[in-house]
């Protein structure tokens, strides 16, 4: 009944069934029903995340991390635990230093943080380069036979790059020393299409030189996960796919259609978290595809209430998105009602800054436009705040906009625009329509305002068509 309703995302029945059948269990079941102990834990700790109960999911997992008899059961173990301690700082830190400490007991060589971050960038290349060898069939054909402690090895290297995210520099170190790992044995494993992914996304934002290496590497990852017999990886792969590396070349529709679908599938395996980014990047998407905004709204509106949407990030991220619709449904231009404290949720997020600029655009607060564009280079330049590409070129798109009105209303001079406009035109080796469309408007307004023609291609300058 408990493995049933989980299935079937009845989190409420999966917990009570889960629960009450934890209770029954006698004192020496550990010793005597190892495999059904291990069972009915791992569903309690999954049923009670997904029910809202995070400290008796913490309590759960780690009865089963003490009682598990194997590393494969402990790694099982601490693959959950990485998702129920996700948000927790000092939960995330203590299981990063867990998986550190057996990755280095199997052989593998992790270095301090800081050691990580000066190296990164010789280990991207060095593994890269491997990659550039290697033909499309060599790493879809891979060996069957694995040397010993491999597949642990490969899991221990995904966990430790899931828990490991808020760390941009440490994490893409991580990533590639398991690739270069992975390509020493090229061995058979359901983790090699997140070693894909994983390793594409970081292509995809070193510089525009990597980014077709990184498309490469994408396409390969899922064609293995394809060809895979699990899909229990699925959720995670496609976030990374298709929010940093697909959405480069792909329309805008085809990637939307994909978080769909992985947002389901996340659901039926029981990956809630991985479900709900999914959903996350779907809105956002949409929102600049065009989507009719009451119907964004309305999905929004409807994940808010769904039992899925329970951690403090997703529903800040969700609440962010469904306060800039709401502003744009409002209307936009200069009588529009919307006023900049509307969208202080947005302030400081830079993962829905785009989404902010999009709607200052649309209300008139051009000048903000500019400001944020500007804050939002200065601290990525820093470090302080990671933008992937799409992100960082869309936010050049509005930049552009906001300063070609400005400089329109002030008769001044134009700053910025040549440098923004570059930028979008290198951005169209991954795709024409994407940005390439967006350079010639930019284009195509800046050489209306420097000749002081009030018509381009024959139509009247104007803010009403700029935003349109």
């Amino acid at each position: 009944g408990g493995i049933e309703s989980y299935r079937k995302s009845n989190y409420t029945s999966a917990y009570y069934y889960a629960k009450s059948a934890v209770s029954l269990l006698r004192d020496g079941s550990w010793a005597n029903h190892y495999g059904l102990c291990f069972k009915l834990y791992i569903l309690l700790s999954k049923a009670s995340y997904s029910y809202r109960k995070i400290e008796e999911a913490k309590a759960a997992i780690n009865i089963v991390i003490d009682h598990a008899n194997s590393l494969q059961d402990k790694l099982d173990a601490y693959a959950i635990q990485q998702l129920i301690v996700t948000g927790d700082p000092d939960d995330t830190d203590r299981l990063r230093g867990t998986i550190i400490e057996l990755l280095k007991s199997l052989g593998e060589q992790i270095p301090c943080d800081d050691e990580a971050k000066n190296n990164v960038s010789n280990e991207v290349c060095r593994a890269l380069k491997i990659f550039q060898v290697e033909t499309d069939d060599n790493l879809l054909h891979l060996h069957q036979g694995s040397p010993e402690n491999y597949i642990v090895i490969m899991q221990a290297y995904s966990i430790l790059v899931g828990i490991s995210y808020i760390r941009p520099r440490v994490n893409a170190y991580y990533i590639t020393r398991w690739a270069r790992y992975f390509l020493k044995h090229k061995a058979e494993s359901k983790y090699v299409p997140h070693l894909f992914v994983s390793f594409a996304a970081i292509l995809c934002e070193i510089s525009n030189g990597t980014i077709k290496a990184g498309y490469r590497i994408g396409q390969l990852g899922l064609k293995i996960l394809n060809q895979s017999s699990s899909d229990s990886l699925l959720p995670i792969v496609h976030v990374l796919y298709y929010a940093i590396v697909g959405i480069l070349f792909e329309p805008l529709q085809s990637v939307i259609e994909m978080h769909r679908k992985a947002y389901e599938i996340g659901l039926h395996l029981g990956s809630q978290k991985y479900a709900m980014m999914h959903k996350i990047f779907a809105v956002a998407r949409e929102f600049h595809a065009g989507t009719n905004l009451v119907d964004i709204n309305d999905e929004i509106e409807c994940a808010l209430k769904s039992e899925e949407c329970h951690t403090s990030t997703v529903r800040t991220q969700l609440h962010s998105h469904h306060k800039a619709v709401q502003c744009l449904i409002k209307g936009y231009g200069e009588n529009s009602d919307v006023k900049l404290g509307d969208l202080s949720l947005l302030e400081n997020d830079p993962s829905t800054v785009v989404t902010q600029m999009a709607v200052l655009i649309f209300s008139g607060h051009f000048e903000r436009v500019k400001y944020l564009g500007k804050k939002c280079e200065d601290t990525s330049s820093v470090g302080k705040w990671s933008f992937p590409a799409f992100r960082r070129w869309y936010l050049y798109f509005y930049w552009g906009l906001a300063s070609l009105v400005i400089a329109r209303r002030k008769a001044s001079k134009l700053s910025d625009i040549d440098r923004l406009i570059t930028v979008l035109e290198n951005a169209t080796v991954c795709s024409n329509w994407n940005f390439g469309n967006k350079a010639t408007l930019l284009n195509a307004l800046r050489h209306s305002l420097n000749s002081k023609n009030v018509e381009a291609e024959g139509k009247p300058w104007s803010e009403e068509l700029l935003v349109t």
